[in-house]
This record gives C-alpha cells, sequence and structure tokens, in this order.
C-alpha cells in the first residue's frame, strides 16, 4: 500500500528500503566482532529484489543469492500474479534494462540464483536470466 501513496508524490520504495540496506553495511563495519569480508547477502521474494538491488549498488558483500524474485520482465508480466511496488525499480524497465542487469552490475562477484517450483517469479524467466548472466561471467 505505501508504495503506491509515495509513487503519487515521486518517492519509491525501495530506494528508501535500500538505503536503510546499505546503511546496514556500515553498521556490521562497525562492529569489532564482524569479518566485513565474509558477509553475504540473501532473501526471498521481496528480500531476493533487495538482494539484487543491494548488488548493483553495493560491492561490499561477498556473495549475493537472490531467491524467488529473479525472473524476465516478460515472464513476470505473463504469469499475471500480483506484485508490490517496490519489485519494480523506478524507470527501470522504461529504461530498457532487464533483471539480469541488476545481477551483471555485482559481475564478476560471487553470485548465486535461487527460484522455486510454482512461484510467483516464473522459473522460465529465472532460467534465462540465469543463462544470460553466465554468459557475461564466463566474459569476465
Amino acid at each position: 500500500m505505501i508504495g503506491k501513496q509515495m509513487l503519487l508524490v515521486g518517492e519509491f520504495y525501495s530506494s528508501w528500503s535500500l538505503w536503510d540496506a546499505v546503511r546496514s553495511y556500515d553498521y556490521l563495519e562497525s562492529r569489532p566482532e564482524v569479518d566485513i569480508s565474509r558477509i553475504c547477502v540473501t532473501g526471498t521474494s521481496g528480500g531476493g529484489n533487495m538482494t539484487s538491488f543491494m548488488a548493483a549498488v553495493d560491492d561490499r558483500a561477498f556473495a549475493v543469492a537472490p531467491s524467488s524474485y529473479i525472473t524476465t520482465w516478460l515472464h513476470n508480466l505473463e504469469n499475471e500474479e500480483p506484485a508490490c511496488a517496490e519489485q519494480e525499480l523506478q524507470f527501470f524497465l522504461g529504461s530498457g534494462c532487464e533483471m539480469a542487469d541488476l545481477l551483471l552490475a555485482n559481475a564478476p562477484r560471487r553470485l548465486l540464483i535461487m527460484g522455486q517450483k510454482n512461484d510467483f517469479f516464473d522459473a522460465r524467466g529465472t532460467t534465462e536470466t540465469y543463462e544470460d548472466v553466465k554468459r557475461f561471467y564466463e566474459l569476465l
């Protein structure tokens, strides 16, 4: 609900959440008991999309593993399943970007793409995205 309301005033909910997530790295770096070089980021569904966004904007993670989010925009639309406003980056689709582009911003660092059977996010798109990202990783 809040995501739709924020769009009316030119704000984007995920940018607020992403700010908090990036600040969590800062907090972890301040803790003496944390080895920041070994931190991994993962999440499922909304956490999967935040993991993908984190991979694109912050290079401190040792590895990232988005789950139940990665597909293609076309398969996501064909799926006709409901989606939260924060799952689509503002201006991303209109700029010709695909979910694979989020993950390629992470390259060549460690990445694991996870999908589930019978998920809201179409497994065909997960496989296509994996193949696209894999080609670039092999080149790098």
